[in-house]
């Protein structure tokens, strides 16, 4: 009786790993969706953490891979603050150790904003505004740039300066 209550343990692993193997394929995935995957195809969280544990061992999950993907794609003219990466990397399942990881390594905010004003506003910071922004304007790019996650004083610095 022992061995097959073990002999069905070691099934239901096995079911749950090819589970997660086949979902992946050969495409990139973070820990949070076959987490996700697998606890809406009925596996027990507890299974669920220990297959995901031992596929990042072997390397078919990569969180880090994940997240510097995501960043590479959020620069220039779809530049992103931190604040809006944490968000997307987190929605997309990427552990919160790593996006924090991610963010301090490769993400300077003021590297992004200025990056983006110069790209989707043609903004030079070589030489000082000689004409202050149109309130509207300025208005409609604050807000674009708060909903991109940039800090508020960080906008304003830039903006006025």
């Amino acid at each position: 009786m022992c061995s097959d209550h073990l002999s069905s343990d070691k099934d239901y692993y096995s079911s749950a790993r090819a589970s997660a193997i086949r979902f992946i394929g050969i495409s990139v995935k973070s820990s949070g969706r076959v987490s996700a995957h697998l606890l809406s195809k009925g596996y027990d969280e507890t299974l669920v953490k220990r297959v995901v544990d031992v596929l990042i061992q072997d390397q078919y999950i990569d969180d880090y891979r994940v997240g510097r993907s995501i960043i590479s794609k959020r620069r220039g003219r779809h530049a992103e603050g931190t604040l809006k990466l944490r968000q997307r990397m987190l929605a997309m399942g990427v552990s919160s150790g790593v996006v924090s990881s991610l963010l301090s390594d490769y993400v300077d905010d003021d590297v992004l904003l200025r990056e983006l004003l110069e790209e989707r506003y043609n903004c030079s910071f070589s030489d000082q505004h000689e004409n202050s922004i149109p309130r509207e304007e300025y208005r409609r790019m604050y807000q674009f740039l708060i909903g991109r996650g940039f800090k508020s004083d960080m906008i304003a610095r830039y903006l006025i300066n």
